[in-house]
Formats: C-alpha cells, structure tokens, sequence
C-alpha cells in the first residue's frame, strides 16, 4: 500500500499540473462594468465652535470680518481644518488649518501649523441638531528654526525676519515677538493646505504660494527647504518672469496629499487644471519620491466632474469644482473629495450660492479607461448622507429625518478611522462660511462615514474572483497573452487557470515552480498550499487538495478523479468532497478512494479543473 499511495501522489501532481480538462467561457466582463453599492452611513458628528481661540498673537489684523464678526482676533481662530489625518493615540487627530485668512496679503499674523484634537463624535440620535465637542489637546507651531527661508522661496523673504508684518502696506504693525523670536511660520509665508505623515513621524505638507512640499519634524520644525514642482507656478511664485509666467490659478496649489499604503510613495494634486489646459476638468495627480526627495515624474490624469449643466458654459472651458482632500484605503485604492464652492441648501432664501457638489469618489491607480484617465466612482453624495441612527436630528431647509446634509464650502479633509470608517472634516474659511446656518458663521464641523463592507474591499470597477486574482497578481484584469488561463506567466510548469485553482504563487518571485511545490499541509484552520496528496483514512485511504473557499462563485469546479492505470479513462468520484480545514481563502478538502470493482484496484488519482471564469 506504501507503494501505491506514493506513486499516486506524484502521478496525480503530473496530471493535476497539466491535465486541465474541458475549459468554458461565457465571455469577458465589461471593463466598465458596475461595481457593488457598497451603502455607506452617518456614524459620527462633531464640532469646534467657531469663536474658539488658541492664544496667541492679535491676527485677523488685515482682513474685514462678516457674518456678524468683527477682526482683529484676539488670539488665533481656527478656520477649519485642510487637512486631518490620524495621530498615535487611538481618536486623536492631526488638524491642519490653511494659510488664515485666504490670502498672502492678509495673514502675516496668522500662525501656521497642527492643531491634535480628540472629537467626541455624538453617534445617536437624541432629537436635536446638537453635535459631539472637540477636545483641542494642543497646538504645534511649524517654525524655521534653521534659517533654511528667505526671500529665494517667499517674497520679502519670511515673515519673522521682518520688522513690519507688511513693510509697504498703509497698515505699519509690527511683527509679534513670538514669531520673530521663536522664527514662526505664518499665513504669508505658506498657504498650508494638505498633509500627510510617514512612518518615521516626519509631515510632509503641501501648500499653494509655490506650490511647495515641506517636511516637517514631530515638533513643526521645517527640516530642509521647500521643495518646488518641476513645472507647475502660482502666481505667488517667486521664479515666475515674464518668460515663464505662472501656471496655476491663485489660491489652486496642493491641496490633496497623501501617501501610500508603506509610505514609499507621496500623491499630490492641484485644486483645478493648469492655465493652457482646454478642458478644465482634467486635472493631474502627481506621485513624489519621499526618500529620494524628487518627483518620480509619474503623474495621473483625473477627470472631474462638468460643471456646464450648473454655470451654463459649454465645452468645459470652465469648471466650477475642485479636488479638496485624497486618502489611501488600500493598496492603490483611493477616495478624494470633489467638490464646489456653493454653501448652503438649494433654496429656503439661501443667499448664497447653494450647495451642488459635494462628493466622494474612489479611484484605483491601476484603473485607467482607454483614453489614459482614471476610471472613478461616487460612493457618497455628501449632500444626501444616509442617516438612520437620526445622529443629525431635525435639520432646516426640508431634510428628511433618515438623512444628513453637509452643504458646507470648503470641505478638505478625508482620512481613514478604521477598517470601515473614514473622516470628512471642513475649511470654515472663518467668519466666511455660513452654510449650515446662512447669516451665522460656521464651525468647524467633522463628520465619519461608515461603510457596510471593508473600506479595502471597495472597488471602482466590478470584477469577477479571477480579475480581482489576476490584477493582484499581473497588475491587470485582463486574461490576454501572458495572463491567459491556459498562459504559464512564470514558466513554472503551472498554468495560470491552475495558480488560482489552487491558490499557488502565479509571479517569477515566487521560486517554486512543479518540482520543488510541496505537498499540501495543515494545522487546525492554517493552511499550507501545495500538492495534492494521498493519506491514510483507517484501513483505507483518501485522496486531499486544496479549493478555494468561493469555488461555487469563483467560477470553478474541482472534479476528483481515479484510475487504475494511466491508460484507462478517469472516473469521477461519486462522493462530496469534506472540508478539513478553512482558513477564509483556501480549503483542504478530501474524498475516499473508491471501493475496487471486479478486482480493479484505484492506483491513481487527479483532479480536473472545469473553469468558467468569466
């Protein structure tokens, strides 16, 4: 008996490996093909309100109020947040404010940096349109402490070396002495929009006047000076000349950033299209080296949404909506903010211009449509946020009593919380904002959002168990040339169709290829790919392989089979395959040897794989 069963073993990996049997095809899905709902709900809402002070330094000094609001400020305001992203302690947040006051000529007196905040997101409805607190642990100052500015990056160089925050203006104040001794960095040095934080606790921030990326250390320190684009110039760009004018819009530089999943890559993006762009919903989304401190030079095409049907224009010559903030969910998944500069709702004596545009896509950097742009989808219209917990309450101006509306301006910040959980959090733009209550200036509203399914398991294209294994694996869905089911894309001896049967590495990397694959093992649920393999079962014995978990949906089925000689046709096993172990992807499953007829003893044993995986 010994020598039957390790005979079979190996002739059944000769033939599992190379006999594929009858294959069938239902034909391609569509690359644009929809993808799952993936119903996404309001779990959180919180806020800072707007008359909060940090002290510090009189600011508002050269800017005009409104919405009941008079300037200057003592102390500094928080005019929402541009950028949050997670901080060590689980529910603190890192919470960027931009430049102040909207401008380089109004924030000289505004100090720049992060704010670490604890919201305590209300997450129940209790009848009323009150939201949680936000506890502001404190305040980080970014600073210049090794003199890396001057007027080479900032024009009139950095604010700290001068003695008047505006030498030229009418208004002649002179600079606070904490931001010239402590070498401060303020709203007229940088417009501070995005920012990201690697693994080493270093930040890099994007900002607008350049537009620039800086590295700061955990303590705000700016750690080497700015770093410019290859070729994109706001107006407020110290190089721009007559010759190589500025390319940007004011006020459109960096303001989505975020890393990637291990932190060896950083994406940034502008606002709104270059100036010589003609359709003015293309913008680019560029991919930054944070260790070899340069640009890659590969960049992404993404297309926003029209805003002709709101503004009357054709031929998207102008586009009224913006990029306000990108995350990483998953590998080269992402979610960004698009938005409009509308507040407020449709109507209701709104004075403003209404709120048409606030929403979620997701894009996937591997997705790209023939024509080279990112393929995207909507996966949560901010205006029209499910809210069945009613964490809202009776909000004004006709919203139902299962929904929530943040019809606020400058929405900026999108960050992950958790595995199903992402943040939305808002520029105020203070006192200017008055979407929730028009008249009123807003606070600094922050909202999660939580998703049925994992955040990693959203996709922007639908795709079958093979495409999804096939683009993890070669990059791409498609099953053509090298990554064809009955294509050997490593040249290991192992078609692909077989790789995903059986849950083998289909990639060069692997090192394994049919000689060396080991047979199957496992312990409990814990499961080790590899060969078939027959083993005892009391006085008999059976016959075990691996399928994976989804094989009734993943468009493959395992047909044990027997022989007594490898001449003689294959017998299909009439018994159910029982599962051994299962560790969510792959089982081990086993049938019984068959009984011998007239003599004729099962020497052999295979399985064939019938793949309609299309």
């Amino acid at each position: 008996m010994n020598r039957i069963r390790t005979r079979t073993a190996a002739f059944g990996l000769w033939k599992l490996l190379t006999k594929i049997g009858a294959l069938s095809s239902l034909g391609i899905v569509p690359l644009f093909a929809d993808a799952p709902a993936n119903p996404a709900t309001l779990s959180g809402w919180a806020e800072i309100p707007s008359d909060f002070r940090q002290p510090g330094p009189v600011s508002g000094q050269f800017t005009g109020g409104g919405n009941g609001v008079s300037t200057p400020f003592t102390g500094q305001p928080i005019p929402g947040f541009s950028g949050i992203i997670p901080a060590s302690s689980p529910g603190e947040f890192f919470a960027l404010p931009d430049n102040g006051y909207g401008s380089q000529g109004n924030s000289a007196d505004f100090i720049i940096g992060l704010y670490l905040i604890t919201p305590d997101f209300k997450n129940t409805g209790d009848g009323t349109t009150g939201n949680g607190p936000v506890a502001v642990n404190s305040f980080i100052p970014f600073s210049d402490p090794n003199g890396l500015l001057s007027s080479s990056f900032i024009s009139g160089g950095p604010v700290y070396t001068r003695e008047k925050y505006y030498p030229s203006s009418s208004k002649q104040i002179d600079v606070d002495p904490d931001i010239k001794n402590g070498k401060l960095l303020t709203g007229a040095d940088f417009d501070v929009e995005s920012v990201t934080r690697l693994d080493d606790g270093t930040f890099w921030v994007g900002e607008e006047f350049g537009p620039y990326l800086l590295h700061f250390n955990a303590q705000g320190e700016l750690m080497e000076a700015p770093i410019p684009h290859p070729f994109l110039r706001a107006p407020q760009n110290v190089a721009n000349t007559q010759q190589n004018p500025a390319n940007l819009p004011s006020s459109r530089g960096f303001e989505a950033i975020a890393r990637n999943a291990d932190g060896s890559k950083i994406y940034v993006s502008t606002e709104s299209s270059i100036n010589s762009e003609p359709d003015k919903r293309m913008i680019e989304i560029f991919e930054f080296d944070p260790i070899a401190r340069q640009y890659t030079g590969l960049s992404y095409k993404y297309k926003k949404d029209s805003s002709d049907p709101i503004t009357g224009n054709t031929n998207n010559t102008s586009n009224t909506f913006v990029l306000g903030d990108m995350t990483n969910i998953a590998g080269s998944v992402y979610l960004l903010i698009e938005r409009d500069d509308g507040q407020g709702p449709v109507g209701f004596g709104n004075p403003n211009p209404p709120a048409i545009q606030k929403k979620l896509y997701l894009i996937d950097l591997h997705e790209v449509g023939p024509d080279g742009i990112l393929l995207k989808r909507e996966v949560v219209d901010l205006l029209d946020i499910p809210d069945p917990l009613d964490i809202g309450g009776p909000l004004p101006y006709g919203t139902p009593a299962d929904r929530f509306t943040y019809p606020l301006q400058s929405v900026e910040s999108l960050t992950v919380v958790d595995d199903h959980t992402v943040l939305v959090g808002l520029d105020n733009n203070y006192p200017g904002g008055n979407g929730r209550i028009p008249g009123t200036p807003d606070g600094t509203e922050i909202i999660t959002i939580r998703f049925q399914d994992p955040l990693a398991s959203l996709e922007v294209v639908g795709r079958t168990a093979i495409e999804k294994w096939r683009k993890a694996n070669f990059g791409s869905p498609l099953g053509d040339g090298d990554t064809a089911d009955l294509a050997d894309f490593d040249s290991d001896g192992l078609v692909n169709l077989l790789e995903y049967a059986f849950g083998t590495n289909p990639t060069p990397d692997s090192g394994m290829g049919l000689p060396g694959l080991a047979p199957l093992s496992y312990r409990d649920n814990t499961i080790q790919n590899g060969q078939p393999l027959i083993s005892p079962a009391g006085e008999a014995f059976e016959f075990r392989f691996i399928r994976r978990s989804d094989y009734a949906t993943a468009g493959i089925t395992y047909i044990p089979e027997f022989n007594s000689r490898l001449e003689a046709d294959w017998s299909p096993s009439p018994a159910t395959p029982q599962v051994l172990a299962d560790d969510g992807t792959h089982q081990v499953v086993s049938v019984p040897f068959p009984t011998p007829e007239d003599g004729q003893t099962k020497d052999f044993a295979r399985v064939r794989i019938l793949g309609d995986t299309e």
